[in-house]
C-alpha cells in the first residue's frame, strides 16, 4: 500500500485478518507505528526489495547500546540520528523480506486481488505465515526451559609470533567481526563491521610482508589482533573476552590440557593477561569518509591514551593523503566500540578508537540492510595507518622511521576483502582458505547468530575465515577463537543446561527462540467462501453419511451373522 492506502486501512480496518505486502521505503518506524496502533487485523508484513533511501534509515537507537556502555540516560548526545529503535520493537504477527523477483510475483497477485475487488469480486490469492517461536518469558526463563540459545558466536584472536606467557607488554588492534539489521539474513554491514575487518586484516597483511618484523622471534611489545562477535548484543564478544583475560577459573580439567567445565578446548588466552595491555586501538567505522580519520578516546583521556592518539597523528603525518583528527568537542567520549568492555574493566586501559565520523556517525544506514557499500581507497588508507602505528608501538629496532614509512597496504586485496566479505563469500579469496560447504556464494549476513558449543574445527562462516587468514599469514602464527557469549552466564556440562551466574546484571541477556517446524510464507489460491462452506457442507454430510450407513451396516451384521 501507499501511505494513503496504510491509513485508510489503519481508520476503516476490513473484519478479516489480512497480510499486507508493504514497499520496503514505507517499511518504516512511522508507517509501523501506525499499524500497532490501528484496529487492524495484521496476519503478517511482506517488505518488497527496494531500494537505499535517499534520507538515510537506521532501525538501531539514537545512542546504541547506551545502558551497556554505562551512559546516563539523560545523555542528550545522539551518535546516530536515523536511528528509530525499530529493531526493539515486538511484534505479534511475522514480517518477511522477499528479493526483487519474488515482490514482482507478489506484487501482481496482490494486484490481482485489489482489481477483482475493485469489480465487486472475490480477491483469491491469500498467503500464510507460519513463523512459530517456542520460548517465551524472559531470556532467564527460556534458558532454563531450553526453547531458546543465547546470542553469540566465536571471536578470532591471534599473533603473526608465538603466544608465550611472559612480561612484555600487550598492544591490541581490535575490529568487530558481526553487524545487525531488522531482516538478519540482511546485515550485510559494510561500514558497520566489515570496513574495520578488512582494514585490520590488510593491515596485519603488510605487517606480516616487513621483514625486521616477520622474521622477529619475539617483537620487544607483543601484538594481539582481534576480531570481536557478538558486539551487536551487549558486546558479547569483547565483554566474555576481556572478562576471562581478568580472571578465568576452571573447574574440571580434562587430561588433555584443555577444560570441561567451563568448556573451553583452546586455554591459550590464559598467556595473556588484562595488566599487560599497553594500548587498544580498535577499527571501528572507517569506510565512508575519505582523507580525515577520528581518534576517539575516554573523557577525559588519561595520559597514555593521549599519547597513543599523538603516535597515530604523528604516523600520519608520514602520510601525503591521510590525517588523524580529534574526536568532536561535543562527543561524550568514546562512541559505541568494543573498547568500552577493556575500559568496564579496567579504567587504566589506554586506548583509541577509529572511525570515520567526527561526532555522530556518518553512516545512515548503521545496522540496516541497506549498509552495503563503502569506499575501497578509505579503507585501504586507514590499513596503512593501523600497519604503520602497530610497527611503530610493538618495534623499538634501529632505523624504525624509515621501515615504517615504507609499510603500505595492498588496496587490491583491500578491494577483494570488500567484495567477499559485502557480495560474495564464494569468492576465490575465500575459497582458497574454505571449502565450498563453509563459504556459500553470494551475500554474507553478519548478524552474529546463536552461540553453539562446538569442537573449534567445526566453526564456519566469517570467523573460520577470519582464522584461516591470519593463520596464513606467517608460519608462526599463533590464532585462536573465543567463546563470545555472555559473560553472566556459563554452560553446565553435567546438567546440560546453562546457568545464569548474574541474575541482577545490568547487562540486556539477549538470546534467540527455537523455531517451530515448517517456517515458511505460503502463498495460496483460496475458493470463495459459499464454496468454503458449501465444501464444509458436504464433509459434515459425508460424515454423517458415513456414520449411518456403519450403524445400518453393523445392525444387518448382528441380525445375519450374529457378529457384534
Amino acid at each position: 500500500p501507499t501511505v494513503e492506502v496504510l491509513n485508510h486501512l489503519a481508520a476503516s480496518p476490513p473484519s478479516e485478518h489480512v497480510g499486507l505486502l508493504m514497499p520496503g521505503e514505507l517499511f518504516n518506524k512511522a508507517n509501523v507505528d501506525t499499524l500497532l496502533a490501528s484496529k487492524l487485523s495484521v496476519a503478517g508484513l511482506i517488505v518488497m526489495a527496494d531500494d537505499a533511501p535517499s534520507g538515510g534509515q537506521s532501525p538501531a537507537d539514537k545512542n546504541p547500546q547506551a545502558a551497556i556502555r554505562g551512559v546516563s540516560p539523560s545523555s542528550s548526545f545522539e551518535w546516530n540520528p536515523a536511528g528509530s529503535s525499530l529493531n526493539d520493537m515486538s511484534f505479534t504477527f511475522g514480517i518477511v523480506h522477499i528479493d526483487a523477483a519474488e515482490s514482482a510475483v507478489v506484487l501482481q497477485r496482490a494486484q490481482e486481488n485489489e482489481d477483482r475487488l475493485r469489480d465487486g469480486s472475490f480477491a483469491h490469492h491469500a498467503v500464510q505465515f507460519d513463523y512459530a517461536m517456542s520460548a517465551s518469558g524472559n531470556s532467564i526463563d527460556c534458558l532454563k526451559r531450553r526453547t531458546c540459545l543465547p546470542l553469540g558466536g566465536y571471536s578470532v584472536w591471534g599473533s603473526l609470533h608465538a603466544v608465550k606467557n611472559d612480561s612484555r607488554a600487550t598492544i591490541m588492534a581490535t575490529a568487530q567481526l558481526d553487524a545487525n539489521a531488522f531482516f538478519h539474513e540482511m546485515a550485510y554491514g559494510a561500514d558497520q563491521s566489515v570496513s574495520g575487518t578488512v582494514a585490520l586484516l590488510a593491515a596485519a597483511t603488510a605487517l606480516s610482508k616487513v621483514p625486521s618484523f616477520a622474521s622477529a622471534a619475539a617483537t620487544p611489545k607483543r601484538l594481539v589482533f582481534a576480531f570481536f562477535t557478538g558486539e551487536q548484543y551487549a558486546y558479547v564478544g569483547s565483554r566474555r573476552f576481556v572478562s576471562e583475560l581478568r580472571a578465568f577459573t576452571c573447574d574440571r580439567s580434562a587430561s588433555d590440557g584443555t577444560c570441561r567445565q567451563p568448556y573451553r578446548p583452546d586455554l591459550t588466552f590464559r598467556d595473556l593477561r588484562l595488566s599487560s595491555i599497553d594500548a587498544v586501538l580498535e577499527l571501528n567505522q572507517v569506510g565512508l569518509n575519505g582523507t580525515d580519520v577520528f581518534a576517539h578516546t575516554t573523557k577525559p583521556a588519561n595520559a597514555k591514551s593521549l599519547a597513543l592518539k599523538q603516535t597515530l597523528q604523528h604516523v600520519a603525518a608520514s602520510l601525503s593523503d591521510t590525517s588523524v583528527q580529534d574526536a568532536a568537542a561535543s562527543t561524550p567520549g568514546l562512541p559505541p566500540s568494543s573498547m568500552t568492555s577493556f575500559v568496564a574493566a579496567d579504567s587504566s586501559i589506554p586506548g583509541v578508537v577509529l572511525t570515520d565520523h567526527a561526532g555522530a556517525f556518518k553512516n545512515q544506514f548503521y545496522s540496516s540492510r541497506y549498509d552495503a557499500q563503502v569506499d575501497t581507497a578509505t579503507v585501504c588508507k586507514a590499513a596503512t595507518l593501523t600497519a604503520r602505528t602497530l610497527y611503530n608501538l610493538t618495534m623499538d629496532a634501529q632505523g624504525k622511521a624509515s621501515v615504517q614509512n615504507g609499510i603500505s597496504a595492498d588496496c587490491v586485496l583491500v578491494s577483494k576483502l570488500i567484495e567477499c566479505l559485502t557480495k560474495d563469500f564464494g569468492c576465490a579469496t575465500v575459497r582458497a582458505l574454505l571449502p565450498a560447504a563453509a563459504s556459500p556464494s553470494g551475500p554474507l549476513s553478519h548478524y552474529t547468530s546463536v552461540y553453539l558449543i562446538r569442537d573449534h574445527s567445526t566453526v564456519t562462516g566469517l570467523s573460520a575465515f577470519v582464522k584461516a587468514y591470519l593463520s596464513s599469514l606467517s608460519s608462526n602464527s599463533s590464532v585462536h577463537y573465543h567463546a563470545a557469549v555472555d559473560p553472566d552466564i556459563d554452560f553446565d556440562t553435567t546438567s546440560q543446561t546453562w546457568l545464569v551466574n548474574n541474575a541482577s546484571s545490568a547487562s540486556p541477556l539477549w538470546t534467540e527462540s527455537f523455531w517451530g517446524k515448517g517456517v515458511r510464507t505460503r502463498l495460496f489460491k483460496r475458493d470463495k467462501p459459499v464454496v468454503e462452506v458449501l465444501l464444509m457442507v458436504f464433509g459434515v454430510l459425508s460424515v454423517g453419511f458415513t456414520y449411518l450407513a456403519v450403524r445400518v451396516l453393523r445392525s444387518y451384521c448382528h441380525n445375519k451373522f450374529k457378529v457384534v
